[in-house]
């Protein structure tokens, strides 16, 4: 009985020494990492984001839904199935970008596929397309495919980001809501799904990401209005290289380039987004 005595308090310390391992105090339960908004990508992320389905936009607003052109784009006919926008060294639209150079827009004789090349530079002749005067490092097209009186678009970016390089591809569902009164579209409302994107930020060899991130999650449609550059409303996901999630509400139908950002852990920032 002495003996048992013994060896029964050596068992309840080391049940003692593993109850204050399990439990050290900041320490929940599953051991999950705190990991913080990255503030300055996520801006990036939201920009070029946005960027990308406004050039959307543009070329449904105009060519698809014909609301009349800003005399500062001029329109040729090359063949039938073929236009050529001239927007000069410098043209806004509505929307708030800027553009300058041609751009050439193709559809298919059943008028449901369309692909407009955005150009770079062909032959050491320089034409390229401008967004907010940042020109495309090559040639991105764009993929429009009407399903049920709404378009599918892919459209893939790449652009120089100081001596580094973007490569931005995005891929959604987007429908018109609302055709609006202004005979430029300028007031028309849209309506985004299904968002998809990838966002690789690349130095000198294209092999090795700086920065990657990845959006396939629309968690509310993001609704637009074509002469706002941000979405209205609307909520996604984001994913970064090691799966963290952060998520990006657009807010409540105001135009004023805000967002509201959480990660996992519940933390939030409001960022305002640098448009034109």
């Amino acid at each position: 009985m002495k003996r048992f005595i013994p060896a029964l308090l050596f068992g309840i310390l080391l049940l003692s020494a593993s109850s204050c391992k399990l439990f050290r105090p900041g320490q929940n339960d599953d051991d999950t990492e705190h990991v913080p908004i990255p503030v300055d990508d996520i801006k990036n992320i939201v920009y070029y984001h946005d960027l990308a389905t406004d050039v959307v936009e543009t070329f449904m607003n105009y060519y698809i839904e014909n609301a009349a052109l800003p005399a500062c784009v001029h329109e040729d006919s090359l063949s039938p199935w073929t236009k050529r926008w001239t927007f000069g060294s410098s043209c806004t639209l509505p929307d708030g970008h800027t553009y300058g150079g041609e751009t050439d827009l193709i559809y298919n004789p059943s008028n449901q596929a369309h692909t407009i090349i955005l150009y770079g530079e062909s032959n050491g002749i320089p034409h390229p397309t401008l967004i907010d005067q940042v020109p495309f490092g090559k040639r991105s097209l764009l993929f429009l495919e009407q399903q049920n009186n709404a378009y599918h678009a892919t459209l893939s970016m790449v652009l120089p980001v100081g001596n580094d390089t973007l490569n931005l591809g995005t891929e959604f569902d987007i429908r018109l809501t609302d055709p609006g009164q202004a005979a430029d579209g300028s007031d028309k409302h849209w309506q985004i799904d299904h968002v998809h994107f990838d966002y690789v930020v690349y130095h000198d060899d294209m092999t090795h990401p700086l920065v990657k991130y990845e959006g396939n999650e629309t968690l509310e449609p993001l609704e637009k209005q074509y002469n706002c550059p941000l979405a209205l409303s609307g909520k996604m996901r984001i994913y970064d290289k090691d799966l963290n999630t952060f998520d990006v509400d657009y807010g409540n139908g105001q135009c004023d380039n805000t967002v509201t950002v959480s990660n996992a852990a519940g933390d939030t920032e409001t960022l305002h987004i640098s448009t034109p």
